[in-house]
């Protein structure tokens, strides 16, 4: 009892400490225009603004794109697969899955002037990397056991974790947004508490985000009163005491297609060659040379009659999450496998109106069953359910336990289940085999691109021919593919919605696009949203996928000609992520969507209809 008080007498201490000093000091300010910049003062002039400079810390590296080149540089499946065919081409790196480590490796290896190849046997983000939480936060809260090993490693992750936040939040502002969350508290005592455990959590992370050159900085935490509490959440159970603080969400399946497209484009950076991707593609073997190393790989492109070709290439990563330990057995038949139990994850998909009237995320903390439970506000008025670890059941009996007169199974408008296989040891794990394959297993969205980092430093130690033009990552220094920079030609500085705004107001006014059409698509898609624009009003489909969506046609032949879709299910679940927010509406949809598709591959009648079947099989199983 006595340690008991201490603490909670520490904690008051401290977090009134820490309110004295938020009122000095603003930590959660962002940098508004002082000036009108010529380049933005009225819609006629918005067509191409200067979103697509990247400004580099270092003066030395300060580059432009060549806009032109970029606007059309985007390779169609045919070319990448030419790329990955042609015997003449020796890659210095291929990485052997396209989820979120297969994208943090070849963006890192793509952005230090590395000539790469990614290849999946299955779509990009097609499995575990486009069902999680859509949150990206920076590890406040545990999710796992085996994701630190100890309070110091736990420290070092967070700082990590929070480092890789900032980055992601001013690298793609368009498609990663703040999400408020509240951390419901039984009393004073308790929210004081978690009020200065998260005050200095957020004092970490701005201290770091303006050590780093951030321009764009999430609010700090506040505490809320019971009757703001009862405001907010008027089913929640019980008078509580909340603590309310930030983190982000985004779309997990266009996060790694935008890192994966960003590694394809050639010259995005001075030194970028340009990435081959191929989804799809199957690994069959290894190809090694006298002394036993892999030297190459046997693939299969499934899309194509199941027809066999081999790639040449320095150095493969394996980044197979779930078919890694099956890689590596082809490797090494002694290897002793390292991927442990499977973990279950369940979401649903519920209406922000059913459990909030002002929009804001909550996290159920259950000590007892050692469960998480997390709703996190997202796209439009919809929020994301979800419980770590758990089955669909127990997320559902979960949050009804905490909510009065809320029946979720009526309400859900769609449903996920994530199983995930961690290796029995701190995460990330990498490893490298005798013949020199790099496996790489338990990265963690937030930190996908720490974690390439982090290989690309193997890479370079272990495999000396590879020369990177960069011994340092240039990837932390760029914005991905969409993105545009803070800072004007005149020196202003602009916050995130004084860039997305003229955006939507160009699609509204020059193609007469429906408001929620124009924010959908400026989240989806940044500054090339004009261009998918452009190209429906050339092609007459900027209509409605579906009377209920915000979605046009034209994004489904955009999906096919520049993101590689191939199957119906990779546009209706990943690149328009219908399947995974409106469930019964995709399934109205399948059949407008495999017709355009159809038009745009040259199906036939036959080759439609087994693509329909395929894709409603797809949409029961997620």
């Amino acid at each position: 009892m006595r340690r008991l008080l201490l603490r909670r007498g520490l904690g008051i201490a401290l977090g009134a400490g820490l309110l004295a000093g938020g009122v000095a000091i603003s930590l959660h300010g962002r940098p508004l225009a002082t000036k009108q910049d010529p380049h933005t003062s009225s819609s006629s002039d918005l067509y191409m603004p200067y979103g697509y400079n990247v400004f580099l810390k270092n003066a030395k590296h300060f580059k432009y794109f060549d806009r032109r080149k970029l606007r059309c540089n985007l390779k169609t499946r045919e070319q990448h697969m030419g790329d990955l065919a042609d015997e003449d081409n020796l890659f210095d790196v291929l990485v052997i899955g396209g989820g979120y480590t297969g994208a943090g490796v070849i963006y890192e290896a793509e952005m230090r002037g590395l000539m790469c190849a990614l290849v999946d046997k299955g779509d990009f983000a097609g499995a575990d990397s486009g069902k999680s939480s859509r949150l990206l936060h920076g590890q406040y809260f545990k999710e796992s056991p085996t994701l630190v090993s100890g309070p110091v490693d736990r420290w070092l992750a967070m700082g990590a974790a929070l480092e890789e936040r900032s980055y992601l939040l001013n690298a793609a502002p368009y498609m990663i947004r703040p999400a408020e969350l509240v951390l419901p508290c039984g009393n004073i005592f308790s929210a004081v508490y978690r009020y200065a455990g998260l005050m200095l959590y957020h004092v970490r992370y701005f201290l770091q985000s303006r050590s780093s050159g951030c321009t764009t900085f999430l609010p700090r935490p506040r505490l809320l009163s019971k009757v703001e509490m009862n405001l907010l959440f008027p089913s929640l159970k019980g008078d509580s005491y909340g603590v309310q603080f930030s983190e982000l969400r985004t779309d997990d399946s266009r996060l790694v297609l935008q890192t994966l497209l960003t590694a394809s484009l050639e010259s995005y950076i001075a030194c970028a060659k340009g990435a081959a991707l191929g989804n799809y593609i199957e690994f069959v073997d290894f190809v090694k040379d006298g002394k036993g190393k892999c030297v190459g790989a046997k693939l299969r492109d499934n899309l194509n009659e199941g027809k066999e070709f081999t790639i040449r290439a320095k150095c493969i990563v394996n980044c197979a999450g779930a078919a890694a330990d099956d890689i590596r057995m082809k490797d090494d038949p002694k290897a002793i496998r390292i991927l442990g139990e499977t973990t279950k994850s369940s979401y649903a998909v519920i209406p922000q109106a059913v459990y909030t009237k002002g929009g804001a995320g909550l996290i159920l903390m259950d000590k007892a069953r050692n469960q998480n439970t997390f709703l996190i506000p997202y796209k439009g008025d919809r929020a994301v359910l979800g419980c770590n670890p758990g089955s669909e059941r127990d997320t559902l009996d979960t949050a009804v336990r905490h909510f009065s007169g809320l029946d979720l199974s009526k309400c859900r408008t769609a449903s996920w289940t994530r199983e995930t296989a961690r290796p029995g040891a701190t995460v990330p794990h990498v490893e490298i085999s005798d013949s020199g394959l790099i496996t790489v297993l338990g990265s963690h969205p937030t930190l996908y691109r720490k974690t390439g980092e982090s290989v690309m430093q193997a890479i370079v130690k272990r495999f000396p021919e590879i020369d990177p033009v960069y011994r340092v990552s240039m990837a932390k220094r760029s914005r991905l593919m969409g993105a545009y920079s803070s800072k004007t030609f005149d020196g202003t500085e602009k916050t995130v919605s004084e860039f997305i705004h003229p955006y939507e107001q160009i699609l509204n006014e020059r193609y007469g696009l429906d408001r929620d059409i124009c924010s959908q698509m400026v989240e989806t898609y940044g500054i090339h949203a004009v261009q998918v624009a452009e190209m429906g009003k050339e092609l007459g489909m900027n209509k409605r996928l579906h009377k209920d969506l915000p979605y046009l046609e034209s994004q489904v032949v955009y999906a096919v000609r520049k993101e590689m879709a191939a199957k119906v299910d990779d546009v209706v679940s990943r690149r328009l992520e219908i399947g995974l927010t409106e469930r019964k509406i995709a399934g109205e949809v399948i059949a407008k969507v495999a017709s355009i598709m159809a038009d745009e591959l040259g199906w036939g009648y036959g080759q439609k209809k087994i693509e329909i079947e395929a894709a409603k099989k797809a949409l029961a199983e997620l």
